[in-house]
């Protein structure tokens, strides 16, 4: 063989050979990886401008799937309370203030509290706290509340060790009026 022919396979072997290094180095770029876990503090969902539409993670209310749409307070929230104690769902008005809450309460009873913007709790459905919780206590009603946060109308079932019994009750200027 002549210089030349040895030259030039010894220059062919030499490109493959990159030329393979090249494709192993640019698979592995472009093919993911597998992970078996993501770990974050939190993880958030930007818009095209790269404000927050989104989040999951902590807050100061607990463990959140929060979404902001294209303003800054949370319209919609799906979590856990601090703590992880109780699951609740959100949904707040433009300004930011809860308009309706559904969490889990005492003894894992579910209530439905909705609001204006002028103050939470107007109006309130489901199981009712009493002032000495138990699990023995089983109230359930709507109740209509003041801003001072002060029953005006309920209608409900009260039930304690066993007894239950249905009431409504009406309290217009200090006059209460209560059936049965």
């Amino acid at each position: 063989m002549s210089a030349k022919t040895v030259g030039m396979l010894a220059l062919a072997a030499l490109c493959g050979f990159v030329g393979g290094l090249v494709s192993q180095w640019t698979e592995r770029l472009s093919t993911p990886t597998s992970l078996q876990v993501v770990r974050a503090v939190r993880f958030e969902l930007v818009g095209p401008d790269g404000k927050p539409l989104a989040y999951w993670g902590g807050s100061e209310k607990g463990i959140v799937l929060a979404f902001t749409g294209m303003g800054k307070n949370e319209l919609a929230a799906l979590g856990l309370q601090p703590g992880g104690r109780s699951p609740f769902v959100e949904l707040a008005g433009y300004d930011g203030k809860p308009r309706a809450v559904l969490e889990l309460g005492d003894g894992d009873k579910p209530v439905l509290e909705m609001s204006d913007a002028g103050y939470e709790g107007r109006v309130i459905l489901g199981a009712t706290a009493t002032d000495a919780p138990s699990p023995l206590n089983d109230s359930w009603a709507l109740r209509f509340r003041s801003p001072e946060r002060e029953d005006l109308a309920a209608i409900g079932m009260f039930g304690d060790r066993g007894k239950l019994s249905g009431t409504l009750y009406a309290n217009k200027k200090g006059r209460i009026w209560s059936a049965p």
